[in-house]
């Protein structure tokens, strides 16, 4: 059958049979990252070096850990009907429904590797399944990377070493002290017994026998 619709000019006729799907498989391209809902700026010596769109990995510094992620499919045929999916990697194993919704914000990350992917359809469901994907690097304060910990480990046990010596060098100087302190007890019974004998010795010598 045929649809009429009025139109300025008169009527506009459509025929049903005539309309097809749009096919087309639109690109999917990453358009702007925030950190803490403040874009990630471009140029020499700013984070990025050139735009989202063109770059492939992003390092972060351990407190830049709230990062929202924009996307779009480029398909312009009622465009407000493009669906997309996400997931982050290293942080979800499922992929996020994020029907028309072309922001994606995560909060709090932990210091790691993570690699954002997005896919997105034109308004007839066509999907791009090869999507786009930005690789983030958070990278972990110095007190959790592996030179520090071991750098305490390694200090930790030349203090426990030192704590050992120190403990086994006391005891050493506290049992030679009280063998000293036990010899010269022993010393002194001896001297006190002779001094004993000898004071019988000489009482019974001054004593004549009866």
């Amino acid at each position: 059958g045929e649809l009429f619709f009025g139109g300025i000019n008169g009527f506009n006729i459509i025929v049903p049979e005539l309309v097809k799907n749009n096919e087309y498989v639109p690109p999917i391209v990453i358009t702007n990252l925030k950190i803490f809902n403040e874009n990630a700026e471009v140029g020499e010596g700013k984070l990025l070096t050139k735009h989202i769109a063109f770059t492939d990995e992003v390092r972060l510094k351990y407190d830049q850990n709230m990062l929202s992620f924009s996307f779009t499919a480029l398909n312009y045929v009622m465009a407000e009907k493009n669906r997309y999916r996400y997931r982050l990697e290293g942080l979800e194993e499922r992929w996020v429904d994020a029907g028309y919704t072309t922001t994606a914000t995560y909060a709090n990350l932990a210091p790691g590797n993570y690699v954002f992917h997005v896919l997105g359809s034109n308004n007839d469901g066509v999907w791009n399944e090869e999507g786009a994907s930005l690789r983030v690097v958070i990278v972990p304060p110095f007190w959790q990377r592996w030179w520090f910990i071991g750098l305490i480990s390694l200090g930790l046990l030349f203090i426990g070493g030192i704590l050992v010596r120190f403990y086994v060098f006391r005891q050493t100087i506290k049992n030679k002290l009280l063998l000293e302190k036990t010899q010269a007890r022993k010393l002194h019974e001896v001297d006190m017994m002779k001094l004993q004998f000898f004071t019988n010795v000489s009482h019974e010598i001054r004593t004549p026998l009866t």
